[in-house]
């Protein structure tokens, strides 16, 4: 779920009241809600932090286990220490909220964060010495963006992911082959967990991104088809 699409779920709006029949709607037509992508963090202060404990409150009570954030941007290095420390001091914050309702925070790196690979978001995540955060692993924007490979990305971050994404905006990491390469990397090296398929982020959803998703899922079948069990 997309909390950067107000338009289709609104954070802000949310009823906890209604939070059981979000519950036992999901049970009756068999959905599963995984995840909730609070997308970017604004970088520092108590708005930011009542933001993430809102965050990981509406996936408690959707009972869904993990919430997705990207570090706060940063521009020049003279700003990077304050921003990055109070990153740090967010998602500890956040971390002790989250273990009090067993759900779990993943870092996204993205470009102009804090955390613009997945070395970046190791060392953070090294800082900040919370066990019920982890990360995802997007091997698309990787690859894009000139980071890590997947035998790198996997050797040093295997024990931090919690979730792989296929991004309709990053297909060439498939078409190249790099997306299934992580993806047997990693099954290899012990993920069990889920891969999200999206279309993109704080932008509008056209009809032809269905075709999109459908072509994605038939992707992700015929990896499992081809005997890549876990997919």
């Amino acid at each position: 779920m997309d909390c950067s699409r107000p338009d289709i779920f609104s954070l802000e709006q949310f009823s906890f009241r209604k939070s059981g029949e979000w519950v036992r709607y999901s049970v009756a037509h068999e959905l599963e809600l995984h995840c909730i992508s609070g997308y970017q963090m604004s970088g520092r202060g108590e708005e930011e932090a009542e933001r993430l404990r809102r965050l990981i409150c509406v996936a408690h009570a959707l009972a869904c286990p993990l919430v997705t954030v990207a570090t706060p941007v940063y521009r020049h290095e003279a700003e990077w220490e304050a921003v990055y420390d109070a990153a740090i001091a967010l998602l500890q914050e956040a971390s002790e909220c989250a273990k009090e309702f067993d759900v779990c925070l993943a870092i996204e790196p993205r470009e102009l964060t804090l955390a613009r690979s997945m070395d970046d978001a190791v060392d953070l995540l090294d800082d900040a010495e919370c066990r019920n955060i982890g990360l995802v692993y997007n091997p698309g924007y990787l690859a894009a963006h000139g980071c890590e490979t997947p035998e790198r990305a996997v050797a040093m971050a295997k024990d931090f992911i919690l979730m792989m994404e296929l991004s309709g905006m990053r297909r060439d990491a498939v078409e190249r082959g790099e997306f299934d390469e992580a993806v047997q990397r990693a099954r290899a090296a012990g993920f069990k967990e889920y891969i999200s398929l999206s279309v993109g982020r704080g932008v509008a959803v056209l009809a032809d991104d269905g075709v999109q998703v459908r072509r994605d899922l038939a992707h992700l079948r015929a990896l499992r088809c081809a005997g890549r069990d876990g997919v």
